[in-house]
């Protein structure tokens, strides 16, 4: 019995998933267990955070309508149709991209399980069993000859192995990001603590809004406070802004 899943829910579940590993990989650095995060949030808070893959797919359907209509006379060259058929004659460019990718992921791994065992950091082990993982995984699809093949080899070789990949990336992206923000880079300050502390001096950063809650964290002992944000105050540079109810002024 053959089993064929929609499209639609290939891509929903692709892009989710996406979302998910960059909320994980944000959230690590506040030692919050994601178990905590799903607790706050909803599908739409995933989807938010999804925005790139998003508009990674989107820009893969723009170009594969571009390849359509144009009849894609220069993607349709040396295609890995082309490249099955004449192994031999073809494959030195090909087989030398190929060799490229798949080193760069075994040595992203291997740099990965190296900051694990320098730090203990627990993320930093799964990035390393991810990239593992979907790089396994990209080399059986990146070899399935029946995985459009006539579009140009090299081109499809980095299309599937940038589209498996990129959860990974998205892992690393929020990991980078919290960390930005957890050192005081391009952080986004609360106006108003009152919700959070006595301390009306203490500094708190805003990190995000979720289900109706938002979420700061104060840098001078690493609490984290969850907070209704009907009335709260934002400052970013020179900019204040003030969210009173559903109205948003700025000063």
């Amino acid at each position: 019995m053959k089993f064929n899943l929609p499209i639609s829910a290939i891509l929903t579940t692709y892009i989710l998933i996406c979302g998910f590993a960059y909320l994980w990989g944000y959230w690590d650095n506040f030692d919050i267990e994601i178990k905590t995060i799903i607790q706050l949030l909803d599908v739409a808070d995933i989807i938010k955070a999804s925005i790139l893959p998003m508009l990674s797919i989107i820009g893969l359907s723009l170009m594969h309508s571009l390849i359509t209509y144009s009849d894609g006379y220069l993607i349709k060259k040396n295609t890995y149709s082309d490249y099955l058929t004449f192994k031999e004659k073809k494959s030195s460019g090909y087989k030398i991209l190929f060799y490229i990718l798949f080193t760069i992921s075994g040595l992203t791994s291997i740099y990965y399980l190296w900051k694990y065992f320098d730090s203990d950091a627990n993320l930093e082990y799964y990035k390393a069993i991810s990239v593992l993982v979907l790089s396994s995984s990209s080399y059986f699809i990146i070899t399935n000859k029946n995985i459009i093949p006539n579009i140009n080899a090299n081109l499809r070789l980095i299309l599937l192995y940038s589209i498996i990949m990129l959860p990974a990336l998205m892992l690393d992206k929020g990991a980078l990001d919290g960390n930005n923000i957890k050192n005081g880079k391009d952080v986004i300050l609360m106006v108003n603590n009152s919700y959070c502390s006595n301390d009306k001096n203490e500094v708190f950063y805003y990190l995000a809004t979720y289900g109706g809650k938002g979420v700061s964290y104060s840098p001078s002992n690493d609490m984290i406070c969850i907070f209704t944000y009907d009335n709260l105050g934002l400052k970013s540079k020179s900019k204040l802004t003030i969210n009173v109810g559903s109205q948003e002024k700025e000063i």
